[in-house]
């Protein structure tokens, strides 16, 4: 349950504050407005940095103040950073208490504070408390909010549901997030790109294959529009996953092929890593095509009769997807 810590003035909660950074305990008979202090190994340094924003002799003496809100915002962000959800989420539900009470009502605050508790649900694993936060965020009707805000909001929606196994209702949200984008004056492609990348995720979870190679060329050439060859490299690599799932073994691999040439062009550090897997894919096409165990690809060499090597995989938005195990 949460707990409540009150102070009856700007001054004695500095000092309850500094008391805190020391010892990590509160004082309970301190009374008069209301910040839950969470027992956590980083609560030190989200107080040290709290204590950064200024603090009047009007903080919290008369209700919600922004300062305390801006207080609970860093307290909130290092606690997530840290991995502590449980303490971070009850640090939000307080700033969303201070935020839904506040005398001018900020409807674009209270979203990005729904938002963080929908995000800090879904790591934690309740898909359906992180839905209905994002949820919430449609329903506020605040005129503040972009088209903007509404395809990032559906877009979150959607990785919830697909993440939670509703492919279908995960499909129809992604869609209904790129419709929503087209009315935002400036297209952001890469939002389109990442958004059409999971509709071909959620359609090769569906069976649907041809749908899903149709999706991912799509957002590869959005890709290659922008000159972001490494995001290209993963799409087509997803292609050419859909397109051993389909037997077609020599289409596969002239896209892994392409898609090794520009990891090794363009790749990044963390890029290895989706090179590995690209000529993983391409020894486990060739030895579908040819019956051979071993292949030799530029000196590289890949044992393809390892049952790990044997699962058709990609990367999806720096997310390694199983695409259908195929054991050789």
């Amino acid at each position: 349950m949460t707990r409540h810590v009150y102070y009856r003035s700007a001054f004695l909660f500095a000092q309850t504050i500094a008391f805190l950074c020391c010892r990590g305990n509160a004082h309970d008979d301190v009374l008069h407005s209301k910040i839950y202090i969470p027992k956590s190994p980083v609560i030190n340094l989200a107080l040290e940095k709290a204590l950064d924003h200024s603090i009047t002799e009007d903080t919290h003496m008369f209700g919600p103040s922004e300062e305390m809100a801006n207080i609970l915002v860093v307290m909130g962000e290092i606690l997530v950073s840290n991995n502590e959800y449980e303490e971070a989420y009850r640090v939000y539900e307080e700033l969303l208490h201070i935020q839904e009470n506040a005398p001018d009502n900020d409807g674009l605050a209270i979203a990005a504070t729904l938002a963080s508790i929908g995000h800090i649900k879904q790591a934690m694993g309740d898909f359906d408390g992180a839905f209905y936060a994002f949820s919430e965020i449609l329903d506020l009707q605040d005129d503040a909010l972009t088209q903007e805000d509404i395809a990032d909001t559906l877009f979150a929606m959607g990785l919830v549901l697909l993440e939670s196994g509703h492919y279908t209702e995960a499909l129809e949200i992604m869609h209904d997030a790129i419709e929503a984008h087209e009315s935002v004056p400036k297209k952001d492609l890469s939002f389109i790109a990442s958004t059409l990348d999971y509709i071909g995720e959620l359609c090769i979870r569906l069976g649907r294959i041809d749908d899903a190679i149709n999706y991912w060329a799509d957002s590869s050439n959005l890709w290659r529009e922008m000159k972001n060859y490494n995001r290209l490299a993963d799409t087509l690599n997803s292609i050419g996953v859909a397109y051993f799932r389909s037997e077609e073994y020599d289409t596969a691999k002239e896209i892994y092929e392409e898609s090794i040439y520009l990891y090794k062009t363009y790749g990044n550090e963390s890029g290895q890593d989706h090179l590995k897997i690209a000529i993983i894919n391409y020894s486990m096409a060739t030895n579908r095509m040819t019956s051979l165990g071993r292949i030799t690809l530029n000196d590289e060499e890949e044992d393809s009769n390892q049952e790990e090597y044997c699962t058709a995989s990609y990367h999806l938005n720096g997310k390694i997807n199983e695409a259908g195990k195929y054991y050789c």
